[in-house]
């Protein structure tokens, strides 16, 4: 859960809550976004969810695999354990 999050670079914050499943080769990511009031801005078809719906799409299809800079310092900050999981994964492959 990020809070506070100017997504759009307009001035307008929102909480985002991200679940998903994330693996080498495949990724699956559902989101919620509420707004500064904690409405759902998802739930009505407007410009604002159109522009959301895109700047997340987009996030989630430029996701390059490969890519692991990312990984590192998220794993390293939310579980070293797994960290260390992955890492030994990727070295035994």
């Amino acid at each position: 859960m990020w809070n506070n999050i100017d997504l759009l670079s307009n001035g307008k914050k929102y909480t985002v809550l991200t679940n998903g499943l994330e693996e080498w080769k495949h990724i699956y990511a559902s989101v919620m976004i509420l707004d500064e009031k904690e409405k759902d801005v998802l739930t009505e078809q407007n410009e604002e969810k159109i522009a959301l719906t895109n700047f997340f799409g987009e996030l989630i299809k430029n996701h390059n695999p490969e890519k692991k800079d990312f990984y590192e310092v998220y794993w390293k900050m939310v579980d070293p354990k797994r960290w260390e999981e992955i890492k030994q994964y990727q070295k035994n492959r």
